[in-house]
């Protein structure tokens, strides 16, 4: 999905998009070759779990361009800014490597920022997601 796109989708058609059964299975595939290609040695790790959460994932643009509809348009919580600040994280190196991956085929090529950084962001997202979730649930 292009950011740029995203930004002007309003809550309940994003919300429609990100539940399409193929949207989920493109962006299954997309983010497990990302993953693949950012760390090919740690492919059948534990590590390589969050990957196999898409609708986690795709929540990030949810919380990244309609906060207020996800957290109830109240004051953040340090959770849910903590949440935000990670899935805006996420998304920016996401679109970096979705642009990178566009615009070149070629083989071989190392391993871009974006790239070396899609683990790390990713699974910063998916902790803080959980830790977000655990918080929502009990208060």
């Amino acid at each position: 999905m292009e950011a740029e796109a995203v930004v002007n989708i309003p809550f309940e058609e994003l919300v429609t998009t990100l539940q399409d059964d193929r949207v989920v299975k493109l962006m299954t595939t997309f983010i497990a070759r990302i993953y693949i290609l950012s760390t090919p040695d740690l492919v059948d790790s534990p590590e390589c779990e969050a990957i196999f959460k898409p609708r986690t994932f795709m929540a990030a643009y949810l919380i990244k361009y309609h906060p207020d509809r996800v957290f109830g348009g109240l004051a953040r919580s340090a959770q849910q800014h903590d949440l935000q600040e990670a899935a805006s994280n996420l998304l920016v190196v996401f679109e970096g490597i979705r642009c990178e991956l566009i615009a070149t085929t070629e083989d071989g090529k190392e391993a871009s920022a974006n790239m070396l950084a899609f683990p790390l962001v990713t699974a910063r997202y998916m902790e803080a997601f959980d830790v977000w979730r655990a918080w929502d649930m009990v208060r």
